[in-house]
């Protein structure tokens, strides 16, 4: 019965720890893509003017 319970925790616990590190990873891909969209605009805009 012990066992059965520890399995589950276990289970439980990967999953909350899946969703954060996918949450975390996501933030951190959106602040990458925005800073990288942020360089692209200003090397073109300063170009152009």
């Amino acid at each position: 019965m012990s066992g059965l319970i520890a399995i589950i925790v276990t289970i439980v616990l990967a999953v909350i720890l899946i969703k954060v590190t996918f949450k975390l990873l996501g933030i951190a891909i959106a602040i990458g893509l925005g800073v990288l969209a942020y360089f692209v605009a200003e090397k073109l805009f300063g170009k152009r003017a």
